[in-house]
């Protein structure tokens, strides 16, 4: 079903309309109803990944691959699905693109707290603030795949970042240490 009025819908009441497959995609974008949290569902959506992100981390390199690469088909597929059926152009609501962000920032630091906490600053920082190229990817794509893309840049810039860091600070903690 899509949204034929000029209002976009909540989350909420485009699950309720919405068929079975329908169903399916608001549940994923909204990544099981996170974003509907009322401050900031973006940041809510990041922290509640972490789980995945924890779960991704301990797989062996081809199951972490073929993980990543589930979760942007279904990122992408939802996102679309849901911004059709909600309306609007980017529902604040779909945050599935948090998700698959923050997992791509996690792909580059390590597990433990301190990685956690780095690649979560990092990629909501690049996530709000989106400087260039993220910004330019986001205006340059359109429709569902415009809402996941920009998120993967930022999960790519705050990976590199902070990849960089935890190699800085690890040379001069041997360095002084």
């Amino acid at each position: 079903m899509v949204n034929p009025s000029h209002q976009p819908l909540s989350l909420i009441e485009a699950f309720r309309r919405s068929g079975f497959l329908g169903k399916v995609a608001v549940l994923l974008a909204g990544w099981f109803f996170t974003g509907l949290f009322p401050i900031a569902p973006g940041t809510f959506a990041t922290v509640c990944a972490i789980p995945l992100v924890m779960l991704t981390a301990i797989q062996p390199p081809p199951l972490k691959a073929i993980s990543l690469l589930l979760l942007l088909a279904v990122a992408f597929w939802s996102a679309h699905e849901a911004q059709g059926i909600m309306g609007g152009e980017d529902p604040s609501q779909v945050v599935i693109d948090e998700v698959a962000g923050f997992t791509v920032t996690m792909l580059f630091l390590p597990l433990g707290w301190e990685g956690l906490l780095a690649g979560f600053l990092l990629f909501r920082a690049f996530d709000i603030f989106k400087p260039f190229p993220i910004r330019w990817i986001e205006k340059r794509v359109p429709g569902g795949a415009g809402i996941v893309v920009d998120d993967l840049a930022a999960g790519l810039c705050g990976g590199i970042l902070g990849k960089i860091l935890f190699l800085i600070i690890g040379s001069l903690g041997r360095r002084f240490g």
